[in-house]
């Protein structure tokens, strides 16, 4: 018995108009998939569907040995929302690494699908980066590390806003962080000595992961600069005890 084998063709629609169901063909299908669009599967690439449009994806079929057989397959979907019309700012927009406490706030993010989770993510290098902090609130208080000596000590942080289902908008707020000032060996060490014992601790008590990695990262990223010299013991030190004591947190309260 011959095997029947298949032709296929892919076509996608959007709907314009909701009211009169009307459809319309999106033309450049082929630029947006990463297959061709006369294979027996398809793969739209991210990003170049509209959010919160509905569309029709449809396959034709065609026996191709010539035989007077076809068939065709359609699905209707909607793509997400994503939060949008929004800003992030800052109502601080310069201070000091570690002491000062940097305002953020974002207002006016919109999406069907709440409640909408905001985070603040601090960019480091190769691509990596590490949240500052996360959750449902819009107004926020951050403790930073120095900003890029070669860029005017600027350091950007991103504000991404993510709504219940998992879609996502973000945005980049650009502030300047001064590095602590010119420190002895013994100002430096003594400054350590401080925010390990005072407000990191306190922190570490209350359970409050956030802002004592914040205060770490801060501190940590002050202490590879030249303007703070201690030796490189107490710097190893320092990494050791303040990962003790926030394991040690965690560890009480698993």
């Amino acid at each position: 018995m011959e095997s029947t084998k298949l032709s296929y063709q892919w076509s996608l629609f959007s709907q314009t108009n909701p009211l009169n169901s009307s459809w319309t063909e999106v033309h450049q299908l082929q630029t947006m998939t990463g297959t061709t669009l006369n294979t027996s599967y398809l793969v739209i690439n991210p990003n170049t569907l509209l959010p919160g449009r509905d569309y029709r994806l449809t396959v034709d079929m065609e026996d191709a040995n010539g035989k007077d057989s076809n068939g065709f397959a359609v699905w209707l979907f909607r793509t997400s929302t994503i939060p949008d019309s929004g800003t992030c700012t800052t109502n601080t927009s310069s201070g000091v690494a570690v002491d000062t406490a940097f305002s953020f706030h974002c207002t006016n993010w919109q999406d069907p699908n709440e409640p909408l989770l905001y985070e603040f993510v601090l960019p480091l290098a190769d691509g990596l980066s590490t949240i500052l902090s996360y959750g449902y609130s819009t107004a926020v208080e951050l403790i930073l590390p120095p900003g890029d000596p070669l860029k005017n000590y600027t350091l950007t942080i991103e504000a991404v806003i993510t709504s219940s289902i998992g879609s996502r908008a973000d945005t980049s707020i650009n502030v300047k962080v001064l590095p602590w000032p010119l420190m002895s060996t013994e100002e430096g060490s003594a400054e350590i000595r401080r925010l390990l014992e005072d407000p990191f601790a306190k922190l570490i008590a209350r359970a409050d992961f956030q802002q004592p990695i914040q205060l770490a990262i801060a501190v940590l990223k002050s202490l590879q600069l030249p303007e703070v010299v201690i030796s490189k013991k107490e710097r190893i030190e320092v990494k050791i005890n303040w990962r003790r004591s926030l394991f040690s947190c965690i560890k009480q309260r698993v």
